[in-house]
């Protein structure tokens, strides 16, 4: 993506975020943000390559099944599957995982089943480091916690667009 265009998008982006969130819409403002990285972060190969996962941990969220229903788009040439997980030892290989807030508690359990795969790790957690990714703070206006480190650990790029929009690296 283009700087211009990515930086066009990005504010964009971040306008519709903070709408959402001062409306009230945390869910639509969360899955609008974790649709969104998909376009700043770029995964090693060895991924399954029949499809690209977007998983979310817990119960089923209309939120996120309205937008990724409406999106139905392919990632590269891979179609976007949109997947929830209530249970960690159903959980299987993915390129995005969710953590809300509501499945916190299981934070620490998610970071050591998953390792250093390259899975982007998203939370609801600020100030949470133990291996998540991106850390989004629902209680300043969805400011975002980039984790560089850990992004380089699990063998992704992350776009500089997007680095320069957290508020803490």
């Amino acid at each position: 993506m283009k700087p211009v265009k990515a930086m066009f998008f990005i504010a964009l982006t971040m306008a519709t975020l903070s709408f959402s969130a001062a409306s009230g819409q945390d869910k639509r403002a969360q899955a609008l943000y974790v649709n969104s990285f998909i376009k700043f972060i770029k995964w090693p190969d060895q991924l399954d390559e029949s499809k690209f996962v977007v998983a979310v941990l817990g119960e089923e969220n209309e939120q996120f099944v309205k937008l990724f229903e409406k999106k139905k788009k392919k990632v590269g040439n891979l179609p976007l599957s949109l997947e929830f997980f209530t249970d960690l030892n159903e959980m299987k290989q993915c390129h995005i995982l969710f953590v809300p807030e509501e499945s916190n508690q299981q934070l620490d359990q998610v970071i050591d089943a998953f390792g250093v795969q390259s899975t982007l790790i998203v939370t609801c957690s600020p100030g949470y480091n133990k291996g998540a990714v991106i850390n989004i703070d629902l209680e300043n206006g969805m400011d975002l916690e980039i984790k560089s480190a850990e992004i380089r650990k699990r063998g992704m790029q992350i776009s500089s667009s997007l680095i320069g929009l957290a508020t803490e690296i």
